[in-house]
């Protein structure tokens, strides 16, 4: 299994604009940090996929993701070999909701 999953469980999207929505409620009003984990590249480079192998939209507006290295996994053997890491955004602002 991938130990950088939650629970061993992931979203598989394979194609080229393949998309996921995911809705989330807000508690309180304040800044937070959107983060990720999701494949960083593969058996020939770790950072294959950052920075331009993903697009985040936040509220249907484009967000910026920088790829922490410092996460990226070791080789697995998944998906012909790959690694994962986070990728996270600058602090954004969201109202309560």
């Amino acid at each position: 299994g991938n130990g950088s999953m939650s629970n061993g469980e992931a979203v598989t999207m394979y194609d080229q604009g393949d998309q996921i929505n995911i809705s989330f409620e807000v508690p309180e009003e304040r800044e937070f940090t959107i983060k990720v984990n999701l494949r960083s590249g593969h058996r020939s480079n770790p950072v294959a996929y950052w920075p331009s192998g993903y697009l985040f939209q936040l509220d249907g507006e484009n967000v910026t993701l920088a790829g922490d290295e410092s996460s990226i996994s070791d080789l697995l053997s998944s998906y012909g070999g790959s690694h994962f890491g986070n990728m996270e955004s600058e602090k954004v602002f969201l109202s309560a909701g």
